[in-house]
């Protein structure tokens, strides 16, 4: 394990597969492989991604180990970034410390998607300070050890239309910033049937 210290408008760890296929997916979906952080990766910039994940195949994996620390104490910075073509989960195995955000419309966020076909699976430790976002994205599992806690004007899940499935752990809204429980929400879902 080792440290990788991030500077402004920086990402910490960077895995992005091009297809071979014109579909975008690819023809070679059996290759294992993919981005895991065992170590520490921390910043005091702005801008910044610790871990960023883009690939079209169902077989790749980013996890952030029992083992890793992602600290982000900077503004508009984001903990995992999963994107892609593919159909597979994101999983935050470790730890993710996020500092409260200035702005609530470029927030801190612990794990984050743009893509509905990726699930964001959280089975440890997110936290992170006032307007803030523990896990940001459609699909959504939080596992039984779970713990997501954001402080005031925060938001612990916030899925955009998808399936958020609460295995047990703990969701904390309002408790961990510096400004008390002010207009935190714990779960906030925005769509239909899920």
């Amino acid at each position: 394990t080792g440290v990788i210290t991030i500077g402004e408008d920086s990402t910490g760890m960077y895995y992005k597969v091009e297809p071979d296929n014109v579909d975008g997916k690819g023809t070679n979906t059996t290759v294992s492989g993919g981005l895991t952080n065992a170590g520490r990766i921390e910043s005091t910039a702005d801008n910044v991604i610790a871990m960023s994940f883009d690939s079209p195949y169902t077989s790749k994996t980013i996890e952030n180990a029992s083992t890793g620390v992602i600290d982000l104490q900077g503004q508009n910075s984001t903990g995992m970034f999963a994107t892609g073509a593919g159909t597979y989960t994101a999983k935050n195995d470790g730890t993710i410390n996020l500092a409260s955000s200035t702005n609530v419309n470029t927030p801190n966020i612990g794990m984050y998607t743009d893509k509905s076909t990726i699930t964001l699976e959280n089975n440890r430790t997110i936290e992170g300070g006032d307007k803030t976002v523990g896990i940001y994205g459609h699909n959504v599992n939080l596992g039984a050890s779970s713990l997501t806690k954001v402080g005031a004007g925060g938001t612990g899940v916030y899925s955009q239309g998808g399936n958020i499935t609460i295995n047990g752990g703990t969701i904390s809204a309002g408790e961990n910033g510096t400004t008390g429980s002010n207009d935190a929400v714990g779960v906030y879902y925005v769509g239909a049937g899920g």
